[in-house]
Parts: C-alpha cells; structure tokens; sequence
C-alpha cells in the first residue's frame, strides 16, 4: 500500500531565502522516503496554496512553532479532507538546532540568552528546553519588542520580515533562524507517523 502524502503547511513569506528553506526540507525528506510524494503548501505570501494542493487524505504537517489561529483555522479550512499532523514545535531537536546557530553566531557559555518569537503560545517552552540546553536562563520575548540581554537567538524557521526585525534590535549576538537542517525534516516525520499511528 502506497504512504499517504505528506504535505508541509508552512506560513509563508515574500523574503529572499524563505522558499528554498522549505523546498530543502521537503527534498530531505524525499530522500529517505522515495515512495512518498511530498509537498509545500503555504498560507499566505509563496506559492502553491496549501488549499491548491490535493489534500484529500493526505497528511498536513504544520512547520508552525506552535499552536495559534494558523492551526486552529487556517490549515483546517484550506485542507477539511486531510489529516493535520502537530505542529512541529516546540520539540527539543528544534531548541538544539537553536541552541547551535547562537553558538555559530559568537555565544560563549554563561553569556544570557533572550528567545525571540512571533508565536508566543509555546516559546515558554521553548525557552525552558534551551535553558536546559545552553546552562543559563533563557527569557522568552516577542519579536519588536525589548529584546534584553547580550544574546538573541531566533526562534524562527527561516529567513523573513521577523527574522529582519529580530537581526535589527542591536544586540551583539543574533543567531540565525532554525533553517535547513536535517533535524527538522526528522521531526516533520515524527510528526506524520505520529499522525497515522492508532491509538
């Protein structure tokens, strides 16, 4: 029996570099799972709508950081006949991809650390997972807002307007947003076994 598709719902962005995120991610995952036919769906802003892709039994695995009107509304309305996945954070692979991009930004240990976001309904937990992680306290803060502290990690997945504004609040370390990286294609898998494992 062939595997059901699997299709990325990712938000979507009119900035340089944003597309080719996700079109690396959904490659990766191709590789290992040849039989599967996967897509990239996006909500607003890139092209192919998520609502013009065959949804229809497929699995949509949200490339969200966190719950919200995104997965509340959304992805539901524009594929009613697929199965929704979670989102695929927060997860600890996610925190420890974080965690290396403020490394390769100039973080040295003991250095405090401030988490930046758009979504806030999970960067609590996020931020606990890179205390753990990193050894220091973590605050969590919201993108355009203070953003205190000598070192700023992005808790972003790639490239766009809020990685633009968090890269602009003048601290002296700002890591990278999350980006290609095979962990996160291995947690949009988890995600989509998860979702069609009986309970």
């Amino acid at each position: 029996m062939p595997s059901r598709a699997l299709i990325l719902a990712a938000h979507g962005s009119a900035g340089p570099g944003y597309v080719e995120v996700f079109d690396w991610i959904a490659a990766r995952i191709l590789g290992s799972r040849p039989d599967m036919d996967v897509y990239v769906g996006y909500l607003d802003h890139c092209t192919p709508r998520l609502h013009d892709l065959p949804t229809t039994g497929a699995v949509v695995v949200p490339m969200l950081l966190g719950s919200g009107y995104h997965l509340d509304v959304d992805i539901p309305a524009a594929a009613p006949d697929a199965i929704l996945a979670a989102p695929i954070g927060p997860d600890p692979q996610l925190t420890a991809i974080v965690a290396d991009r403020l490394v390769e930004a100039g973080w040295t240990t003991g250095m405090p650390v401030t988490l930046a976001a758009v979504n806030d309904s999970s960067l609590s937990a996020a931020a606990e997972q890179l205390t753990g992680r990193l050894g220091v306290e973590v605050t969590p803060a919201l993108a355009g807002s203070e953003l205190p502290g000598p070192a700023v990690a992005t808790y972003l997945l790639a490239p766009g307007h809020f990685a633009d504004v968090i890269a602009g609040c003048g601290a002296p370390v700002i890591s990278a947003p999350i980006g290609a990286d095979p962990r996160v294609a291995d947690v949009a898998m988890s995600r989509y076994d998860a979702a069609l494992t009986p309970f």
